[in-house]
C-alpha cells in the first residue's frame, strides 16, 4: 500500500552514508515502517519485527546511498545479501554503486522484479527463491472454518475445547517469561526437522521482541490451561490489510494446540486484518504442512538477484 503523505527523506536521517554501515537498532523502526508505505510489499521479511528481533542468526545493518535505504543481511547459513532497496528515486545507479561492494540480493517480492528486471542486462541472473515463499490467508476462512477443506481443523478445536477448557487471551508483559520458559521447554520437540540452531534463534528472538514489546508494538495472544501456558503467538501489522504471523508455539504433546492457537489468532489477535500472513517455512516438512493445511489463498514469490563475483 502506497502512502500519500510527503516522500521519506532518507538523506536527513541518522543513518551512515554507504559505504558506512551499523547494525538496525530499536530507533530505525520508525523511517522503516515509514519506507515500507511507500513500497508495495507484503511479505514477512519486511517485517520490522522479524527485521530487528532475529539478530542472533541473520543480522542486519544499515546505511544509506542518497534518498535510499540499504539494508544488508549476514545470514549465519549463506553468504551476506542485500534486501531490496527501499526509498525513493531511480534504483538503477544504486544498485550499480553498490554491487561493486556486494553484488548479492534477496527478498525481492513480486511486485519490485519489474524494477530489477534492468540488471539482467548488466550480467545479473534474476531467479525465484521457491523455497522461500510465504503464506498468505485469508482471515475470515480460518476464522468461519466453514466448508468441507476446514472440517478437519474444525474437529480438532471441538475435541481440544472439549478435552482441555482453555482460556484464550491477550498477550501482555507478565505473560513473557511464562512463555519464553515454555518455548525453550517445547521449540524443538515441534519441529525436530529444523536446524538446532534456528530453534536457538527463534528463542532470542522471542526474547528480544517481548524485551521491546512496548516500541515494537507487537500482537499476541496465550492459551492457557488450569493456569499455566500451553502455547502462544505473536504477530505484528505488516500494512492496512495484513497481520503476520511470526511466532506461533504450542505444547505439542496436546492434539489440536496448533488449530486452536491459529483459529483463536484469526478471530482475535488478527481481527482487524483482512489477511494473515503466516510466513515462511523455513525447508521443514513439518512447518510446511502445517501451512498449507490452512490453504493459503496465494504463496508469495521472493526472487534472487546476482552477478557473480
Amino acid at each position: 500500500m502506497r502512502k500519500e503523505s510527503n516522500t521519506v527523506e532518507v538523506s536527513e536521517s541518522p543513518i551512515p552514508p554507504f559505504p558506512a554501515f551499523r547494525p538496525l537498532g530499536i530507533r530505525d523502526r520508525e523511517i522503516i515502517r515509514e519506507l515500507l508505505l511507500e513500497t508495495p510489499v507484503g511479505t514477512s521479511d519486511f517485517s520490522f519485527v522479524n527485521l530487528f528481533s532475529w539478530q542472533k542468526g541473520f543480522p542486519i545493518e544499515i546505511s544509506r546511498l542518497g534518498n535510499h535505504l540499504l539494508l544488508l543481511e549476514r545470514p549465519f547459513h549463506a553468504p551476506p545479501r542485500f534486501h531490496p532497496i527501499l526509498g525513493s528515486g531511480n534504483i538503477e545507479e544504486t544498485v550499480e554503486a553498490i554491487a561493486e561492494f556486494l553484488p548479492r540480493f534477496a527478498h525481492i517480492p513480486t511486485e519490485l522484479v519489474a524494477s530489477y528486471e534492468i540488471f539482467q542486462q548488466k550480467g545479473f541472473s534474476l531467479k525465484p527463491n521457491p523455497e522461500n515463499m510465504d503464506y498468505l490467508y485469508e482471515r475470515q476462512a480460518i476464522s468461519d472454518l466453514k466448508g468441507k477443506h476446514f472440517e478437519g481443523k474444525k474437529e480438532l478445536v471441538r475435541a481440544f475445547q472439549t478435552k482441555h477448557p482453555y482460556q484464550f487471551r491477550p498477550l501482555t508483559p507478565e505473560a513473557f517469561d511464562a512463555c519464553l520458559h515454555f518455548s525453550r521447554e517445547w521449540s524443538f520437540l515441534h519441529t525436530p526437522d529444523l536446524d538446532g540452531q534456528i530453534t536457538d534463534f527463534e528463542w532470542d528472538a522471542i526474547r528480544l521482541t517481548f524485551d521491546h514489546h512496548d516500541r515494537l508494538k507487537i500482537l499476541g495472544g496465550i492459551c492457557e490451561i488450569e493456569g499455566r501456558v500451553e502455547g502462544f503467538v505473536v504477530g505484528e501489522r505488516l500494512d492496512e490489510e495484513t497481520g503476520a504471523l511470526l511466532f506461533v508455539r504450542g505444547n505439542p504433546g496436546l492434539e489440536g494446540i496448533f488449530s486452536v492457537l491459529w483459529w483463536e489468532s484469526a478471530r482475535k489477535v488478527f481481527k482487524d486484518f483482512q489477511f494473515i500472513n503466516g510466513g515462511i517455512d523455513w525447508g521443514s516438512q513439518i512447518l510446511r504442512t502445517e501451512l498449507e493445511s490452512w490453504h493459503p489463498i496465494q504463496l508469495l514469490e521472493k526472487y534472487y538477484l546476482e552477478r557473480p563475483l
